[in-house]
């Protein structure tokens, strides 16, 4: 839940070796790009970008610890209604 070197989450959200919904939006605003992240359809982080630094670029999953593994499934990338 958290977002990388911006708004860090320090609470465990789900189990070792347990599948979850990740859901990741991101909206241009006025006052920044706002994203907000849920996990098994529950807010954990919103947070606005007042720098725009992930505006746009590349998506990644990612791990932190020598050893550890990371699955996905069923990963969808799509624009948003009335996006520019």
């Amino acid at each position: 839940g958290s977002l990388y070197n911006l708004a860090l989450i320090k609470t465990q959200l789900v189990q070792p070796d347990t599948w979850f919904r990740y859901h990741v939006t991101c909206r241009d605003e006025p006052a920044g790009t706002h994203i907000t992240i849920r996990v098994n359809d529950v807010i954990v982080n919103d947070f606005v970008d007042k720098e725009r630094r992930h505006a746009s670029g590349h998506i990644a999953f990612q791990q932190h610890h020598d050893g550890s593994v990371i699955r996905v499934k069923d990963v969808e990338v799509r624009e948003l209604r009335g996006a520019k």
